[in-house]
């Protein structure tokens, strides 16, 4: 089926342990030092660390048995 009058946006999620979440938090600063505007629109970047940054914290308890 052809939509052409639509637009298709595409969004990922992923859920990342604490430990995880710090080392992509010290990738990237070293993944800035290049400059990927070369392939990919600077904004980019600058995008995706914002949400790394701003990502949702959830902190879930469970009774250990």
């Amino acid at each position: 089926m052809y939509y052409k009058d639509m637009e298709i946006n595409d969004q990922f999620q992923i859920t990342l342990t604490s430990e995880e979440y710090d080392m992509l938090n010290e990738v990237m600063p070293f993944a800035a030092s290049f400059d990927f505007t070369e392939h990919h629109e600077g904004r980019t970047f600058d995008i995706l660390w914002d949400k790394i940054l701003n990502a949702d914290h959830q902190i879930k308890f469970e009774e250990i048995k």
